[in-house]
Order: C-alpha cells, then structure tokens, then sequence
C-alpha cells in the first residue's frame, strides 16, 4: 500500500518556487501548484533525476477559478535535499502556491479534475479508482476565498481527513488550497472527492489514484475519469 513519507509547501510571489525535498530511489514525488489569478503553469517542474508528467490541470477563468495543476515524477537518486522548481507564467507580482507529497511504493493510477464554473460551491468530483485499497491523492484550490475556519473533506470507506489525520495543507492567505490523502479508498469504482465546507468556494480540484507499486512509476491503466460535480 502507497505511504505517504512527508509534504513540502510554499506560498508567495516569488517564481520559480524551489523546494528542498527528502527522497530515495523510487519514491514517487507528486506536486501541485495554484495561482491566485489569472496564470498558468505550462512548464514542467524540475528536479536532478525526475522525469515530470503533467497529470491534470483545470485552466483558470475570468478571474474565478484558480490556475490548479498536479504532475508526478519517479526519483531515480537518494538525495536528502532534491531541489524541485516550478515555474508559474502570470503576473510576476501574483502568489501562488506550491505543494508537494512524497510516497513510497506508489504508483500513479485513475485521475481526475473538476471546476465548478463561476458558481459557488462544495467541491465535489468523481473518481474511479481501478484496484481496490488504492490511496487517493486530492488538492484543490478556491478562488473565492472563501475560509470560514471549518474545513470538511468528503468521507470515502469512512474516512474523512482532518488535521493531524489525512489533510496534507491549508492554505488561506491570497487563494485557498487545500490538500488531503485517503490512505485506503476501499473497493476499486467510483469514488466522490471534494469538500463540504467552506462551501462557497468557486473551485477546482484535482485528484489522483496511487496504487502499490514498488519503485513508483505510472500504471498503464491510468485514465481521466468524466466527472459528476454539483
């Protein structure tokens, strides 16, 4: 089964964003970025002996919807300190958030993204997870900002992230982003990703299966799955 070793975030103005990250030889390394306006992350991240695939990205709309992408790379090096750098194309005085989540024996399987448009709203999506105890992988991000101090993950196979259990960061100071690992998602189908709270967010959000793999890398079976948001 997929761990979960640790996470790294940044957020600022400042682009590229470099973060120092602990890995060994086949940890998979998966990274997400958010920007607080009207951006895009077109390149790649980098980092000495990762290979980067973008997995999905939601573009950002007339000031709503938040740039949000999420890429996966497999380290080939045991580095203590392996500089990942990521570049963000908006206005150079934007923030904008980097987070990054290293596993062990993972490999990337179903993925997802969704928006909700100009609505406001829940976050809410579909993925379909292809083996059964599979880990998922969920960030998302808020263009509305809409912190209320209460922040409540969709349950799947009764586990519901909270801090200090499953969610990976929050986020609050220009857009919000937040980041959540369900360690076993139970039978492999269909599961719903997302929020209840705050639940006046113009969002989107991005999910990824990790299956177990030794030594990381990409399941062949891995596909976007259509979704279902409300």
């Amino acid at each position: 089964m997929p761990t979960l070793k640790d996470t790294y975030t940044l957020g600022n103005s400042t682009t590229p964003k470099n973060l120092d990250i602990d890995v060994a030889v086949g940890d998979l390394i998966v990274v997400f970025a958010a920007d607080s306006t009207f951006g895009d992350f077109s390149d790649l991240p980098t980092a000495t002996g990762v290979t980067f695939e973008l997995l999905e990205s939601v573009p950002a709309s007339a000031f709503e919807i938040c740039a949000t992408s999420v890429w996966a790379g497999v380290s080939t090096v045991s580095d203590s300190s392996l500089t990942v750098s990521a570049e963000y194309g908006g206005f150079p005085s934007d923030n904008w958030f980097l987070g990054i989540a290293v596993f062990e024996d993972a490999q990337v399987g179903a993925t997802t993204e969704a928006d909700g448009g100009s609505s406001q709203g829940a976050p809410s999506g579909t993925l379909v997870t292809t083996e059964d105890n599979s880990s998922i992988f969920y960030a998302s991000s808020d263009g509305f900002w809409a912190s209320t101090g209460t922040r409540t993950y969709r349950t799947i196979n009764s586990f519901t992230p909270t801090a200090g259990d499953g969610e990976l960061w929050v986020d609050e100071n220009d857009n919000a982003t937040y980041g959540a690992f369900y360690p076993d998602a139970g039978t492999a189908g269909s599961k719903t990703v997302g929020m209840t709270q705050p639940n006046s967010q113009t969002w989107a959000l991005v999910a990824v299966e990790l299956t177990a793999g030794g030594g990381g890398g990409f399941d062949p079976r891995k596909a976007s799955q259509f979704l279902t948001f409300f």
